[in-house]
């Protein structure tokens, strides 16, 4: 059995994503559930690096958190248009990024051809292990 990748642990954005990925879900509930990108920003946060820092407070200095590496929010053109406004609420200095994809249906697979794509040249400053 393959290991599952987990993206969410918040049960609430668990509930969210499960009602985003149910093929029987109602146009007008996925429109609804797909404006609350702030709480799957919230859950990607977890994954991002930090660093300790050091600031300056008004009475004293205090350790807090940075981002270590650059962060891009990719939107694939679509249904994630919506969720993108609430991923920059809970992520508000990452770069955009888009990609467009058109889906191709067969009888025994899908393929998605990519037809546009804004990336960062270098996508090794955002990739990492």
């Amino acid at each position: 059995m393959e290991k599952e990748l987990i993206i969410a642990d918040n049960p609430l954005a668990k509930f969210y994503l499960t009602i985003l990925r149910n093929k029987s879900t109602a146009p007008k509930t996925f429109r609804k559930c797909v404006k609350n990108g702030f709480i799957l920003g919230y859950e990607a946060s977890k994954y991002l690096k930090w660093r300790k820092t050091v600031i300056e407070t008004p009475l004293a200095k205090s350790e807090g958190i940075e981002h270590e590496r650059p962060v891009y929010i990719v939107e694939v053109l679509g249904a994630s248009i919506p969720m993108i406004e609430g991923f920059w609420d809970a992520i508000p200095w990452a770069g955009p990024g888009l990609i467009a994809v058109r889906r191709k249906e067969e009888a025994d697979r899908v393929e998605v051809e990519v037809f546009y794509e804004r990336l960062p040249s270098d996508l090794s400053i955002i990739l990492y292990s």
